[in-house]
């Protein structure tokens, strides 16, 4: 079981969901806008269920030729969601 710190400092009761959200999706950037950040996860999320259902379509391919054209596909969406961690973290650093 995992032990939660959640911060309920806020003026009200909008700031107060927002700290609690930002600690459940492990977000430690304040700098940026509560939309922003949800919109961010949600995108990675969508990236995510991609890159899965690609590899599930590989598993059952039978045709090498669509193998590698999934693959191809699979290897872009990986590189963007890696970019999109990189610079996450590089954002991270840099306001710290």
């Amino acid at each position: 079981m995992k032990n939660w710190i959640f911060n309920f400092d806020g003026l009200n009761l909008e700031t107060i969901f927002e700290n609690l959200v930002k600690t459940i999706i492990k977000e430690t950037d304040n700098n940026k806008e509560f939309s922003v950040l949800i919109d961010d996860k949600s995108r990675q999320e969508e990236l995510s269920k991609k890159i899965e259902q690609l590899k599930n379509k590989i598993k059952q391919e039978k045709q090498f030729n669509k193998k590698v054209e999934l693959n191809q596909k699979l290897n872009y969406l990986l590189n963007i969601l890696e970019e999109n961690y990189e610079n996450k973290q590089k954002s991270r650093t840099n306001s710290n």
